[in-house]
């Protein structure tokens, strides 16, 4: 289960790193292509990556936070 929970945070932060650099690439005046969601939102794939990235890497920390055994005091 931990490994699951590393793999997934290190895959989600390369995908936003991947997000972010497009996005950097699109303000340079690169157009970018762009995805439409359900109800008629565009959204440019820069941003869909950092956002789904992002997803990922949290869903990783989660896994890995259910993973660890839960910290005892000792007196």
């Amino acid at each position: 289960m931990r490994r699951t929970g590393q793999w997934l945070r290190f895959i989600g932060l390369l995908i936003e790193m991947a997000g972010v650099v497009g996005v950097v690439r699109e303000k340079g005046g690169h157009a970018s292509p762009r995805i439409r969601f359900p109800g008629g939102q565009v959204v440019s794939t820069a941003w869909a990556a950092v956002a789904l990235g992002f997803l990922l890497w949290l869903v990783g920390k989660i896994v890995l936070a259910a993973a660890t055994p839960p910290r005892r005091d000792r007196p």
